[in-house]
């Protein structure tokens, strides 16, 4: 009768362990299907750095253009006290720049 038990718990060891390679593969499937998603993630975490960094350049770059747009404009302004009449088409195509900068800025910000 030891026999018979030897075998039959040679028997059951055999689908234990062909279970575990089992599970073991299916755990190897999942590691790597986690170690995908991580390597998915870490790139879109760094593309929003990426995308932070260059609305905090676009926003450097709005303030400078205002700042040199004021300066302008208040050059503008003196001058057409100066003489309207000369500088008037100056001013209009300036002001039409400026308009389409903004437009162009507005765009890209959306």
């Amino acid at each position: 009768m030891h026999n018979t038990q030897r075998r039959e718990n040679r028997g059951y060891s055999g689908g234990i362990l062909a279970h575990i390679s089992s599970l073991k593969k299916t755990l190897d499937q999942v590691n790597e299907k986690i170690e995908a998603t991580t390597e998915i993630t870490r790139e879109i975490e760094s593309s929003v750095v990426k995308c932070e960094e260059l609305k905090a350049d676009f926003a450097t770059g709005e303030a400078d253009s205002t700042k040199t747009s004021a300066l302008l404009q208040f050059d503008t302004v003196g001058y057409v006290t100066v003489d309207g009449k000369l500088l008037q088409p100056f001013v209009q195509n300036f002001r039409k720049k400026i308009e389409e900068k903004r437009c162009a800025r507005e765009n890209r910000s959306r």
